[in-house]
């Protein structure tokens, strides 16, 4: 118990540092957990996870979250006790709770010629950009897949209170592009290895899957696969899931192209999180010793 709440010791450091740069609060939880030596002490940090997501969805500034945040934090680094895991921050149910971001999104078809292609591969901010630069994208979209709720939030996706995954879709012209040059970017952008997490981030909501929309995409998969394990690149055995693509929904309106709109809290995000490093060692690129990136001006 004593190294669980020195651990949420160490998310109120690691969170403060994050704040300042303006990243959401359940990516802090996500690096300080992956800074522990033992996996035993997610009941404390989701705890604090749900006391932050609940001061998110209330109050009206940062500073309110940061200190609903260390008043979470110093309560379950004194007492222990797990004050709320559950914590649900629910819009109202239906279209009415999505932004107009979301509502377009979903009153659209896909145009004549396009086709789909939707993938989970960790946090979506991180996906949409090596896709964006390819020839043939018409555009990437950032949301949940893979559940059953309707209209799911971005809070709740994040905590693991729904089934879904954060994934994201992108809409393609297929004579300009294959759909084997789509599954190639997946594969060189994530840790099919690991189960239920990429890098920092852990939790079913960050499963690797690849949904198919059709049986000549799920072949596609398949071939990729076989040849992926056939070449033991990965050191480990392959766990991406391959599911039938039932339905996609968006993301608010603040995650889609965050790389671009928040430029250096995307970067202080992913550095922390740790997936350059892994893709720059899997794919041979020398491995060099960078600065972190904004720490002059976190405090």
């Amino acid at each position: 118990m004593l190294a669980c709440r020195r651990l949420v010791v160490a998310v109120a450091i690691v969170s403060a540092m994050m704040a300042r740069q303006g990243v959401c609060f359940h990516h802090a939880v996500s690096v300080a957990r992956a800074m522990a030596v033992s996996r035993s002490c997610d009941r404390e940090l989701s705890c604090v996870g749900g006391i932050v997501m609940q001061a998110e969805g209330n109050a009206r500034n940062r500073r309110e979250i940061l200190r609903s945040f260390f008043q979470g934090a110093a309560a379950v680094a004194v007492t222990g006790l797990p004050l709320s895991s559950q914590a649900k921050v629910i819009r109202p149910a239906g279209l009415e709770g999505y932004d107009e971001f979301q509502r377009d999104f979903i009153s659209k078809q896909v145009p004549p010629g396009l086709q789909l292609a939707t993938f989970s591969g960790g946090c979506f901010w991180c996906m949409e950009p090596p896709f964006d630069a390819i020839d043939g994208v018409v555009s990437t979209t950032s949301g949940y897949c893979g559940g059953d709720e309707a209209y799911p939030n971005y809070n709740q996706v994040s905590l693991g209170l729904t089934h879904h995954a954060e994934s994201m879709q992108v809409l393609f012209d297929p004579s300009k592009v294959s759909y084997e040059k789509l599954l190639d970017t997946f594969w060189h952008n994530i840790d099919p290895t690991t189960k239920d997490r990429q890098f920092c981030d852990s939790g079913k909501q960050y499963r690797t899957i690849v949904f198919y929309h059709n049986e000549l995409q799920r072949q596609a998969f398949e071939n990729s696969r076989l040849q992926w394990e056939s070449s033991k690149k990965f050191g480990a055995p392959i766990v991406v899931e391959c599911v039938k693509y039932e339905k996609f929904w968006p993301a608010e309106d603040y995650h889609q192209d965050y790389y671009l709109k928040n430029e250096k809290k995307y970067k202080f995000y992913r550095y922390l999180c740790g997936r350059d490093r892994y893709l720059d060692k899997t794919w041979s690129k020398e491995a060099t010793k960078k600065p972190l990136p904004f720490m002059l001006d976190v405090f």
